[in-house]
């Protein structure tokens, strides 16, 4: 599938693009040096200046009134694992509590996640927010991001998760 979608991408293209020397060399191999590198970016700005000035909605009243507050931004998809995100929540709380996870995103696996949640008695702990337009303002209020994606190449959430200056796993 690679090699032939390689091809197609050189035939047919106008103009070659990449994100990176590295993904230009990948899809065009001697011909990279045509490419021209388009690099994504963030508004730092964003993200850096959140703050918890702003008196939070209550959806976000939990990530003020716990120790450990975890953060995940992402489709509720097999791709991001957010089940595994479950696990890691449930092993915190058994070990030592005072934990709580918001997961900003919307996805396929979101009721069979609520399901879970419920039967695993979490759900003062794990909150799925759904899809949100303040996602610097909740990032501001985490302390660590989570990101086991199972296949992922550098996301934009894990970009916008530091330069909000969190701890990344």
């Amino acid at each position: 599938y690679s090699v032939l979608m390689k091809k197609m991408i050189d035939r047919c293209s106008t103009v070659k693009l990449a994100c990176s020397d590295l993904a230009a060399a990948y899809f065009y191999g001697k011909k990279a040096n045509d490419a021209q590198i388009i690099y994504n970016g963030i508004d730092l700005e964003r993200f850096m200046s959140a703050s918890g000035d702003s008196p939070p909605d209550e959806s976000l009243r939990m990530l003020s009134a716990v120790k450990t507050r975890f953060v995940a931004v992402g489709r509720l998809s097999v791709q991001k694992n957010p089940f595994f995100v479950l696990d890691i929540i449930t092993e915190l709380c058994r070990l030592r509590g005072g934990v709580v996870c918001c997961w900003v995103g919307e996805g396929e696996l979101k009721q069979e996640l609520a399901e879970k949640i419920k039967s695993a008695g979490l759900e003062d702990v794990f909150y799925l927010l759904g899809r949100r337009s303040d996602v610097p303002l909740i990032l501001s209020r985490a302390e660590c991001f989570l990101m086991p994606s199972l296949f992922e190449g550098l996301p934009f959430s894990l970009v916008e998760a530091q330069a909000s200056g969190l701890d990344c796993f």
